[in-house]
């Protein structure tokens, strides 16, 4: 009975306990399908037994097909290895585990997946199985990934790139640097770099501002600014940097320095600032030079000098004879003329031609680099006078720069330079010579098309002149002849005929007169030169009026000072044209001219009280002579009034303004 009764107890107790693990797995599944992450069971033989319903939604599949190893089929074939490796050696060793693996979604797309397993044990501590948790990182994987990729430009930008990098404390020793770095400073590696002090590398006459850095850093938290360091190699450069200190979770401050090396940058300004210098005098000075000669040395010594050569010759070509000149060579500060004493041609012409040597080149616009010690003997016969090629070389000079000069695709001459050692001169010289070439070549064009014109206006004048002669002394002269030859034929018969024929004959000689010495005036300009303006207006006033029946008057105002020639010499002839005209059409009885200096500006009129005419329609005989006034005022920059009316008598003025700086006392 009693055995009964225990039985009976026994199994009372155990179906107590059952129905107590139902009660308790239910609230469990109940718990794990309300859980936000993915849940999963497994027992000791590693099947896994249950998956809560975020698992189950997740990869879209049902607990049937997800228990025991069912699971793997949604783990990436590329992760499957790793996982199980993991999950199953964790199993062996009982112990906790993480992993990380991509598991389909119900959509199919793969998701990364957190796994978190720990191990199960009774009360009894008997092993039961693994409980573990997923949660779904696919964005913090991205954004690692981004980060890594970020990171990786980042350190390829901070090694590979021309930018320097680094990294000191507040005491200037180098905690970090960057490839960049390593390479500017010409060591080895950023070993030699790590732990020196960066005042090491500062240039010795700036090292006493580095004191003055820190402390900015210090108080400020930045600085900025330029430095002159000096590499492992001793070579100075400069750096331009830009500097800011952290503290943000950092035991000590730490001076972040980012920098670029602008030493080529700085040399390359200063040389395009000396260069433009050079340019912009030799263009003044083209403004202003009137001599060739003198701005070609110019040109010869600034090309020299800028080289840094110690000679060199300008070379003009005649193009209708095949030869060439030396026209003048630099050396020692000193311009000579027809070339240095004992140069094989000096004041000699030698023959130039395109067919020569490598002239070719030289004749289309490029410039010639020739190294002297490689020239050969048939070369020298070809082009290079032997002479020549051995007086250089024995005045130590190795490589010879020919830079041609052009105009109009044609080739004028030729700078050469000549350079002692068998080195190039810089890309930035060899440009700047070059442009020193084009304005000798332009010069050359100048002067050129100047004796051009001055030899076409002379030709000009010259048949203006003849013209005039013929049209008014000629004719004159002629009716002079005529009127002497009526008189003495009416001469026996009727004296007083013979008498109005003289008297005819003594106007137009003393008419003719009058243009022969206007004539004389207008090529006997020396006056100017001589006496300034006003002198050569007063004198001009009374030679050409002296003998007419007009009463001439000359005044001065102001205190005179010398003008520029070619303005001295308009107004001149704006009076000659003037009085002229006044004395052959105006019928006038007083002529007055005067001349006014004044501090900005000078004044020329000419006032007569003759019969004036119409400015408007520039009749016979005063068309050509206002015109040619007009002509003058205008290319003086000055301006030119006409006031006149039929018998009102005619006031021509002049005003030229005047630059202080072209005013001499």
């Amino acid at each position: 009975m009693v055995n009964e009764s225990q039985s009976v107890s026994d199994a009372s107790r155990l179906a107590f306990r059952h129905q107590a693990w139902d009660d308790t797995e239910e609230r469990f599944r109940i718990m794990a399908n309300a859980a936000p992450v993915m849940i999963w069971i497994a027992g000791p033989d590693t099947g896994c037994t249950f998956f809560n319903q975020r698992w189950l939604d997740f990869t879209g599949r049902s607990m049937a097909e997800e228990i025991g190893d069912g699971w793997t089929q949604g783990v990436h074939p590329d992760d499957l290895a790793r996982c199980m490796s993991i999950y199953l050696g964790s199993f062996s060793a009982r112990k906790n585990f993480q992993a990380e693996y991509r598991l389909r979604r119900a959509d199919g797309e793969y998701r990364w997946i957190y796994d978190i397993g720990t191990p199960l044990y009774g009360r009894d501590s008997t092993f039961s199985g693994y409980i573990g948790s997923c949660v779904d990182i696919t964005e913090r994987k991205n954004a690692e990934e981004a980060l890594r990729d970020s990171e990786d430009r980042y350190r390829d930008l901070v090694e590979n790139s021309g930018i320097l990098f680094g990294t000191h404390d507040l005491e200037g020793r180098i905690l970090s640097v960057n490839q960049a770095v390593v390479r500017l400073s010409g060591c080895a590696g950023p070993e030699e770099l790590v732990g020196r002090n960066v005042s090491d590398f500062v240039a010795p006459n700036k090292r006493h501002l580095f004191s003055s850095y820190l402390e900015t850093l210090r108080k400020e938290g930045h600085a900025s600014g330029l430095m002159r360091a000096v590499t492992h190699t001793g070579e100075s450069i400069t750096i331009e940097y830009n500097n800011s200190m952290r503290k943000e979770g950092l035991d000590k401050p730490v001076v972040r320095s980012i920098g670029r090396d602008v030493t080529e940058e700085r040399r390359a300004k200063q040389i395009l600032h000396s260069q433009t210098g050079v340019l912009v005098r030799t263009l003044n000075l083209l403004a202003a030079e009137p001599k060739l000669e003198t701005f070609l040395s110019h040109v010869l010594k600034a090309i020299t000098e800028e080289l840094g050569a110690p000679s060199s010759a300008l070379y003009l070509y005649d193009a209708e004879a095949g030869v060439a000149r030396l026209q003048m060579s630099y050396e020692k500060g000193q311009i000579w003329e027809g070339g240095e004493r004992g140069h094989p041609l000096a004041s000699k012409p030698f023959p130039f031609s395109g067919a020569d040597f490598s002239w070719p080149d030289l004749f289309a616009g490029r410039p010639l680099v020739i190294d002297l010690s490689k020239v050969s003997a048939s070369q020298r016969n070809e082009g290079l006078l032997p002479e020549v090629v051995q007086w250089l070389l024995a005045g130590g000079i190795r490589t010879l720069i020919l830079i041609p000069l052009m105009i109009r695709e044609q080739i004028a001459g030729c700078l050469s330079v000549r350079i002692s050692e068998r080195h190039l001169p810089t890309r930035e010289g060899a440009e700047l010579a070059q442009a020193l070439a084009q304005q000798a070549s332009l010069a050359l064009e100048l002067t050129r098309l100047a004796e051009a014109g001055q030899r076409s206006t002379l030709f000009q004048e010259r048949n203006r002149m003849a013209q005039e002669i013929h049209d008014t002394l000629a004719q004159g002269f002629a009716g002079v002849v005529l009127q002497l030859e009526a008189a003495e034929q009416v001469l026996a018969e009727n004296a007083e005929e013979a008498r109005r024929h003289i008297r005819q004959a003594r106007e137009l000689a003393r008419e003719n007169l009058a243009e022969a010495r206007r004539s004389v005036w207008a090529l006997r300009p020396q006056r100017l030169v001589q006496g300034g303006l006003q002198v050569a207006i007063r004198t001009l006033v009374m030679e050409l009026t002296r003998g007419t029946k007009a009463q001439a008057e000359f005044t001065l105002q102001g205190r005179p000072y010398r003008l520029k020639p070619e303005v001295e010499s308009n107004l001149m002839r704006i009076s000659q044209e003037a009085i002229t005209n006044v004395l052959k059409h105006a019928h006038a009885g007083r002529v007055r001219v005067g001349l006014t200096f004044s501090p900005h500006q000078v004044q020329l009129s000419v006032k007569d009280d003759g019969i004036g005419f119409d400015p408007r329609l520039q009749g016979e005989g005063h068309g050509f002579g206002l015109i040619s006034m007009g002509e003058r005022t205008e290319r003086m920059g000055g301006s030119l009034r006409i006031d006149s009316g039929a018998g009102q008598g005619t006031r021509i003025e002049v005003v030229v303004p005047v630059a202080p700086s072209d005013a001499q006392q």
